[in-house]
């Protein structure tokens, strides 16, 4: 039995939702937090205690729960609209980190490992691999569209809920809003069929080197990427600049629908350069318009680097998944997809403490410039350690 298109198009409908949720709350979740009293470096701390949560449900449910589809994504949608309400409520740094803890409360703006280890094997075994790319694309621009969409209604709800302070968002709507949304999850997961999927038990067996080199140089990708996460350059651009929500939910609507439209740009560039080329070369331009943000004297130079950068920067996330999905035996494919995207999210939580330390350093440009600096060094390694490797069967990923 097979999922019909009407199935994945719950998985791909049901990522927009939950990342419509996430954009919002990331425009006001670093400053709100901040607003109760806690310290940038607990804030990091939080951040850290939610990825690396979601690394551990991320790495262990395709093994445990692989088979059992449904019960697992509405697990996870209960548990993160109970997290929400938490956040939502609560001052306490225990507390908050218990609710962070489970690994379901994003401060990127984007998903998390629990929900995506399971969609996007998924979405693997029912599409052919020379559609891989073109899939993952629709799957990853639903979901930046959707972030996108999420930081508009920030802006937007900031124009009619008149914040109490001046330069704070309404941030009690967004995050009861944020509770609301996970819950709706769980009548698109209802329709999900839970049968077993074609893998063995999902393990990975004897490690294969190309998976671990894979994950060893996402995970460095990722802890560059933990100190600019959407958050800190919300808090950033609201230190360095004075924005408030209207001005960085629009902000964050237009890097959100430039990532969303970088994704389509991957299945094109991919067929006239091929998947390593598109992996690295857009990922190295991006990196570059990085570390100019915080040079620039104004908010609008800053806001147009960040921007151009976002244009390039997700062309190699659906090239990546194509790529992990096709180096993988069929039998791996659940367990090398949890354990890329269970590193990747504790390598991230690693950094941003110390993106929150560094914070004030270099008048807050020192985040910035370390990311371009490791995401150049994950460029030129990831070149130098596939650019002979053939994948398994000469697969004709597109």
């Amino acid at each position: 039995m097979r999922r019909t298109p009407g199935h994945l198009g719950r998985l791909v409908a049901a990522r927009a939702v939950r990342t419509f949720g996430y954009g919002a709350l990331s425009v006001v979740l670093a400053v709100e937090l901040s607003r109760r009293g806690l310290s940038a470096l607990q804030v990091g701390l939080l951040f850290t205690a939610a990825l690396w949560g979601g690394a551990a449900a991320g790495a262990a449910l395709p093994t445990l729960l692989g088979h059992r589809l449904r019960p697992a994504l509405m697990g996870c949608a209960a548990a993160l609209a109970a997290s929400g309400a938490v956040v939502a409520t609560s001052s306490d740094f225990r507390l908050l980190a218990a609710a962070f803890a489970l690994g379901l409360v994003s401060p990127t703006g984007q998903d998390v490992a629990a929900f995506q280890a399971l969609e996007q094997t998924a979405l693997a075994t029912d599409a052919p691999a020379s559609r891989h790319v073109r899939v993952y694309a629709l799957y990853d621009f639903s979901a930046f569209a959707a972030a996108a969409a999420g930081g508009l209604a920030v802006a937007a709800l900031s124009t009619l809920v008149p914040p109490r302070d001046p330069g704070t968002a309404p941030n009690a709507v967004v995050m009861w809003a944020f509770a609301a949304v996970s819950a709706a999850l769980l009548p698109l997961y209802a329709g999900v069929p839970d049968v077993p999927r074609p893998v063995a038990g999902g393990r990975l067996g004897p490690p294969r080197r190309p998976i671990l080199a894979l994950t060893a140089l996402f995970g460095l990708d990722a802890f560059a990427g933990g100190f600019v996460v959407q958050s800190f350059v919300a808090l950033w651009f609201h230190q360095r600049f004075g924005l408030g929500p209207a001005v960085l939910g629009l902000l964050f609507f237009g890097t959100n629908l430039l990532s969303g439209l970088s994704f389509l740009m991957a299945p094109f560039l991919v067929r006239r350069w091929g998947l390593l080329p598109t992996m690295v070369g857009t990922h190295l331009a991006s990196n570059a318009l990085l570390c100019t943000v915080p040079l620039l004297p104004t908010w609008e130079a800053s806001a147009a680097a960040l921007l151009l950068r976002h244009l390039t920067s997700q062309v190699d996330v659906p090239v990546r998944r194509a790529y992990t999905m096709a180096a993988a035996l069929p039998e791996e494919r659940a367990a090398a997809a949890g354990l890329t995207l269970a590193v990747r999210h504790v390598a991230a939580g690693l950094a941003t403490p110390l993106a929150g330390w560094s914070f004030p350093l270099a008048s807050g440009a020192a985040p910035f410039w370390v990311a371009g600096a490791l995401k150049a060094c994950y460029d030129v390694a990831l070149w130098q350690a596939f650019r002979n490797y053939r994948l398994p069967g000469d697969v004709p990923v597109r």
